[in-house]
């Protein structure tokens, strides 16, 4: 079973939204009309959350502000206009009581599954954000997709075609409620305005998107935003067919994305990511990675994909390439784990048996075994041709399949390299003491691993995420070429990434080198210091001002502090404590250099010459009786 999408909630929504449009058209009791008008104004309220997630800006910061963009200030209005008509809807609620348990199939019910429904949806989007223990906001894989241009622009077009609709549904339901003894005159009043003030914010909508509107290819990627929770896991049994198999690998690479998110974020201390299972899976991008070239070489081969679509050819081969290359890069993090080790042992983290099945099911698509393993035991020939993709749309099938498989190892990868650094880091990664320089006077048979060594381990990470990537992009071209099913991984990646490139000119200075009408920036996202002031309830708006001040000054300082840092030795003139020139530039570098020169040189004149070993930081595991013995 596949993981629910904000396309599958949407869909359902206005399914009941359209019903109810129609039986609004019809004679409905005056009971009826009052639930429905609360409803309605129900639906508005949520709408205008979706609208504050896109712009979560105050009506006063959008007419002060000269920075926002005009889909932003757009959002502002369109969110003011569905307020104001929650509010009148919700007036007559005092003077007259709402009928419970409504028939599902009634005008009440439709608008109860619908608004259930729409926040559904927008309790989806949130699943991929979250908060770290300190408050501190974390992203999962979906979170840069959501805040794109496309799907921005795909949200602001969906909650203007929901703004027209419910302003179709509050007219026709403010004709037959005059004002009587049925219908309280706040009801009557509410859906009166309600429906003047829904085409307000479906006009703001329309004119703040002017000549960007939301394209077919936005809304498809917009909908098919999955849940961050991980689907159930699916383990590979004998006989499944190419499509259960692609199917399969499917529900495993998202499962592997959610987990290795979750799992990185505590390599400094969790006793379960062990040195045994980054290698592990590093072994397992190897091969998944081979197993993905295996199958792209005779697809570039197959008459049936070069017949529909001739320049897919070229894009399989380089994307064979491009997938051999990362295998042998993936090979080489593998040996460079033969020597290092961490406290604990064992393959104990969370993804092992996801990346076992991935690579399962890719291996039996690629091989004749429906067994199929990786044990020298099983080896077993390679599909032909007409077995692997007997027609067009098999070839998309298994296209897709290493779509996903590639796209997980870049990600998977992404997320062990942090979890890696972490480790080091927090002192968790050991070789064997008698590898280590003969200064290095450790105790015990292991010691902490010399900078030199994990710098080695890192810079492989980073060659083989790399290298993945490079054969992920070439996996997005063939996808869309031949109209995969992971074209919207494609759609995905090019969304992350136009923004991450815009980001980048802007902050170096440069032009945008396509016109402004075509590139509407992404709103800009609170940060911590103003997101809570904002949780904390202040309207003030120079409140809101300082906060934003005072997150863009530690933006600032955090970029200063990461660049690299020149030596203290340096020659310059010297002022108070320190000196000018390119070490004293920013205030991170600054406040470091005006560190009491007292205590600095106590500190500096009592450490003893040559690396420190660190070894109190050697676990009992590790530790052996008296001093090691060099072999």
């Amino acid at each position: 079973m596949s993981a629910v999408t904000l396309g599958d909630l949407l869909s359902r929504a206005r399914g009941h939204l359209d019903a109810s449009v129609a039986l609004a058209g019809t004679p409905q009791h005056s009971e009826s009309v009052i639930a429905a008008a609360r409803l309605t104004g129900q639906l508005a309220r949520v709408l205008s959350h979706y609208l504050n997630d896109i712009a979560p800006y105050s009506a006063d910061e959008a007419i002060t502000r000269t920075d926002l963009e005009r889909a932003a200030r757009a959002a502002v209005d369109a969110r003011q206009a569905l307020q104001m008509a929650a509010d009148g809807l919700r007036a007559g609620e005092a003077d007259h009581g709402i009928p419970a348990n409504e028939p599902a199939g009634s005008l009440a019910g439709h608008l109860a599954a619908a608004v259930t429904l729409l926040a559904a949806g927008r309790d989806l989007l949130r699943t991929h954000f979250s908060t770290d223990p300190g408050g501190w906001p974390q992203r999962r894989d979906w979170a840069e997709v959501i805040t794109s241009v496309p799907v921005t622009r795909a949200l602001l077009a969906e909650a203007g075609g929901w703004s027209r609709q419910l302003a179709f549904l509050t007219g026709s339901l403010s004709l037959p409620s005059a004002p009587g003894p049925a219908v309280p005159p706040p009801v009557h009043q509410g859906l009166a305005g309600a429906y003047h003030w829904m085409l307000t914010g479906s006009a703001a909508i329309t004119a703040g998107q002017g000549d960007n509107p939301a394209t077919a290819a936005d809304a498809e990627l917009m909908r098919a935003i999955p849940v961050s929770l991980p689907p159930a896991r699916q383990p590979p049994h004998d006989a499944e067919t190419a499509g259960e198999l692609a199917g399969g690998v499917a529900v495993s690479a998202a499962r592997l994305r959610i987990i290795a998110q979750a799992s990185g974020e505590q390599a400094a201390w969790s006793t379960v990511l062990t040195a045994e299972s980054w290698q592990w899976t590093a072994t397992g991008a190897a091969v998944i990675c081979h197993l993905s070239e295996l199958m792209l070489r005779p697809l570039a081969e197959s008459p049936r994909v070069a017949a529909g679509t001739p320049e897919a050819i070229s894009q399989l081969n380089s994307a064979a390439e491009a997938a051999a290359h990362a295998s042998a890069r993936w090979r080489e993090v593998t040996a460079g784990w033969k020597q290092m080790t961490t406290e604990t042992s064992g393959l104990t983290a969370p993804g092992i048996a996801d990346t076992s099945d991935l690579i399962l099911r890719l291996g039996r698509l690629a091989f004749t075994d429906p067994a199929w393993t990786p044990r020298h035991a099983r080896r077993a020939p390679l599909r032909d041709l007409a077995d692997l993709a007997p027609d067009s749309a098999s070839a998309a099938v298994v296209v897709g399949a290493v779509h996903h498989a590639a796209d997980t190892v870049a990600w998977v990868g992404a997320a062990d390299q942090r979890a890696v650094d972490t480790a080091i880091r927090a002192d968790r990664i050991y070789v064997p003491t008698r590898t280590l320089p003969e200064y290095y006077d450790v105790p015990y048979r292991y010691g902490n691993a010399t900078p030199a060594a994990t710098a080695t381990l890192l810079d492989a990470y980073q060659a083989a995420r790399s290298a993945t990537e490079h054969a992920v992009t070439g996996l997005d071209a063939v996808a869309v070429t031949i109209n995969a099913p992971t074209r919207v991984l494609a759609a995905a990646r090019a969304a992350t990434h136009a923004a991450a490139d815009a980001g980048e000119r802007r902050a170096a200075g440069q032009p945008d080198r396509r016109p402004a009408a075509s590139t509407p920036q992404p709103p800009h996202w609170p940060g911590s210091v103003e997101q809570a002031v904002r949780s904390a309830g202040s309207p003030d708006l120079i409140l809101l001002m300082r906060a934003r001040a005072i997150d863009k000054l530690a933006a600032k300082l955090i970029d200063e502090a990461k660049e690299p840092c020149q030596d203290v030795d340096a020659p310059g003139p010297v002022h108070g404590h320190g000196r000018t020139g390119r070490l004293a530039r920013n205030p991170a570098q600054v406040a470091g250099e005006n560190f009491p020169q007292g205590l600095l040189a106590a500190s500096t004149a009592s450490r003893p010459a040559g690396p420190s070993p660190r070894s109190e930081a050697v676990p009992a595991r590790l530790r052996t009786e008296g001093r090691r013995s060099r072999r």
